[in-house]
């Protein structure tokens, strides 16, 4: 199964470590998430269980492997989060972070977050430098407002790895 043809170059699944792997970073991501005061609150009626499911499949898929991804379209998932470059340059920290930990190498690291870096465009969605995000749930703002009115500073960038 997803094995490389013979004289081929093995997949990105397959450098990752295929499934397994993939199931132990996608955990230990979504960990630093839950931990990260960031981010957290994007996750609070969260089904985690099912969230870590679409990952591993997420991932497996986007790098070659035997996985179907049937998620919705990135852009409807978060939909109304008001998710800003900090945010977003926050979950690749926290992603790195779990890849460092399982000791992925640097070339490995870059393809994947190549893989999934076009998806920002379709999670991002506070185009200017600063905007309104939830303290609470997304669920929970009206348009233009967040509960206590906490403003968030934007102007993160996509990172790039040494290597």
């Amino acid at each position: 199964m997803c094995e490389a043809a013979p004289g081929a170059s093995p997949t990105g699944f397959q450098r990752l470590g295929r499934q397994p792997a993939i199931t132990a970073v996608a955990d230990d991501f979504v960990a630093n998430v839950a931990a990260d005061n960031r981010l957290n609150r994007y996750f609070s009626r969260t089904n985690i269980p099912h969230l870590k499911m679409e990952l591993v499949d997420q991932i497996c898929e986007a790098t070659g492997g035997p996985c179907t991804y049937t998620r919705w379209p990135m852009g409807a998932v978060h939909a109304g989060m008001h998710i800003t470059d900090a945010d977003f340059k926050a979950l690749v920290q926290d992603l790195v972070k779990s890849l460092n930990k399982f000791n992925v190498p640097p070339q490995e690291q870059q393809e994947l977050l190549a893989t999934l870096g076009p998806l920002k465009s379709d999670i991002v969605k506070c185009v200017i430098s600063t905007c309104y995000t939830p303290q609470v749930s997304h669920s929970s703002v009206v348009a233009g407002q967040s509960p206590g009115g906490r403003l968030i500073a934007g102007g993160g960038v996509w990172p790039r790895l040494p290597g």
